[in-house]
């Protein structure tokens, strides 16, 4: 409770509580070439497939064109993607920052389910993290292609961005229409090029739920956490070797 900039008492509601600052030295940033966007647990890191898929749980995976709704281009020589994901559970910090130095282009609103997206529940609907309502920001970083998406859940549906203060989501008047299958039609939208700094608060989410981080690095990015590991934001994901972390 330390960490808390206000008092409890100056929480009007349970809303208010999930969705609480704290104060600015209660999480410092590493000096690391990405970092953790939130509070949270690690459910799994990797690079992407030859085949584009990354892992949902172990035995699962899903498509990342899918998933970003749009196809990063290729990689540079000798270089690849990257993904982790971070779950925020209904205790921790809510709020969502940058991972690293980065410069955003694009926004795109995905509507769709609210699935529970808790670890223990993603073994049992493939490509969940496809299916749920995401709002998925996109652009480039010192390495290559970088996305940052907030994936809603079961009651989490609302995602607040601070950098696009008017977007509405979990709304069940979406005016983007349906695809031919009835599915509801992503909105991308050119917000950018913004510069976003390492720990910037990005949005929120109104209860917990999850983070999706996409990057390209060289192929000497090494991970500083393992799944199931609890993590903290601003604490060290991992680096390029060739440059490491002070």
């Amino acid at each position: 409770m330390a960490a808390i900039r206000y008092p409890l008492a100056a929480h009007l509601s349970l809303q208010e509580f999930f969705t609480r600052p704290l104060r600015k030295t209660a999480r410092p940033i590493a000096a690391a070439d990405l970092v953790s966007p939130a509070d949270g647990l690690v459910t799994v890191i990797g690079r992407v497939g030859s085949d584009g898929r990354l892992e949902q749980i172990k035995g699962s995976s899903y498509s990342l064109g899918a998933f970003l709704t749009c196809q990063p281009s290729s990689c540079s020589p000798g270089a690849a993607l990257y993904y982790a994901v971070i779950y925020l559970g209904p205790g921790d910090y809510h709020r969502i920052h940058s991972s690293s130095d980065w410069l955003l282009c694009d926004r795109t609103h995905c509507p769709g389910d609210l699935f529970p997206v808790n670890p223990s529940l993603l073994k049992h609907i493939p490509a969940l993290f496809s299916l749920n309502e995401r709002v998925v920001l996109t652009g480039t970083w010192r390495h290559g292609f970088y996305s940052l998406t907030a994936v809603g859940a079961y009651n989490v549906g609302s995602i607040h961005l601070n950098v696009e203060p008017d977007l509405q989501t979990n709304v069940s008047d979406h005016s983007y229409g349906t695809d031919a299958s009835g599915q509801p039609i992503a909105h991308r939208r050119r917000i950018g090029p913004m510069q976003i700094e390492k720990g910037q608060e990005i949005g929120r989410f109104m209860l917990g739920s999850t983070v999706v981080l996409v990057w390209e690095a060289p192929e000497q990015f090494t991970f500083n956490v393992i799944p199931g590991q609890k993590i903290l934001m601003g604490q060290n994901i991992g680096s390029v070797i060739d440059d490491p972390p002070k």
